[in-house]
């Protein structure tokens, strides 16, 4: 990215990369495998949490793992996620159907999770799914990789959470979104749709993303002058920057959930390597 210092190792702006092939801890191929974090099945929701080529040169071992380990190339990390990410993603289904998921899959936690993400109505069981979506596959990734940074690397990360609605149309499907997964990208960019209501609420967000974006791809530190000042993340304390009305350092929100999801994780992990024991 043009603007990023050449003395120092380059940050990592929200991929999972390894910064460098040429600086890359390991140098001998292995099998060729897949990576996955646990896989699930709610119908409601994607069919798996998704794979990456694990090579055993540019990927020699999960993410997870790698971070897990301390083995990642130690950069600064700045990593977040939309407050309704899910409102684009989720396929939702029934209340039956989501709820006879998570009992099939969730086992010993699904009444945790049923509780958090609760399903009496169907009106109700398509906002948990949604939600779900939202802290599965968003907020816990990036809460956990923070997390894993945090304890195992040096260099700071800077984590937050975008809450900051669009003015987008009111019409379908549109409508029924809060902000969802991308709604970032029009202020990082500043890079308005045409026909849409922007306001100077939306410009005055644009200034303060985009500045604190290009701030860390320069330096590896969002803060700059006439920003709020962006708290480094850490496992201890958990604060996060808050991207809404206004902009300020907060608690990590929906605590709960993620913990419960990390629970749903780790047995999913362990269900996973029990099966690969089998085959």
């Amino acid at each position: 990215m043009e603007g990023v210092s050449r003395t120092a190792p380059a940050p990592i702006l929200i991929n999972w990369a390894t910064n460098s092939l040429a600086r890359a801890p390991w140098s001998s191929p292995s099998t060729i495998a897949w990576e996955r974090l646990g896989s699930w099945r709610f119908p409601s929701l994607r069919r798996s949490r998704g794979t990456t080529l694990i090579d055993g040169y540019v990927r020699p071992a999960q993410t997870y793992a790698i971070f897990a380990a301390g083995k990642q190339n130690d950069v600064p990390l700045l990593v977040g996620h939309n407050s309704g990410e899910g409102d684009m993603t989720a396929n939702v289904g029934s209340a039956q159907q989501y709820v006879r998921a998570v009992r099939e899959q969730a086992g010993p936690l699904a009444d945790r999770l049923l509780a958090l993400f609760p399903a009496h109505s169907e009106a109700e069981a398509a906002k948990s799914q949604r939600r779900f979506e939202t802290e599965y596959s968003f907020a816990w990734e990036a809460w956990t990789w923070g997390r894993l940074q945090s304890r195992t690397g040096r260099s700071k990360v800077f984590e937050y959470d975008f809450d900051h609605r669009p003015p987008y149309p009111d019409e379908e499907p549109y409508r029924s979104w809060g902000v969802p997964h991308m709604a970032e990208l029009f202020y990082i960019f500043q890079h308005y749709a045409p026909d849409w209501t922007w306001t100077a609420t939306d410009r005055r967000v644009a200034d303060l993303l985009s500045s604190y974006w290009v701030n860390f791809a320069r330096s590896g530190d969002p803060n700059g002058p006439g920003l709020p000042r962006w708290q480094p993340f850490d496992e201890a304390h958990q604060r996060v920057m808050h991207m809404g009305d206004p902009f300020a350092m907060s608690d990590l929100p929906d605590r709960p959930q993620l913990a419960a999801i990390d629970d749903f994780v780790r047995l999913l992990r362990a269900r996973d390597a029990g099966a690969a024991t089998q085959h």
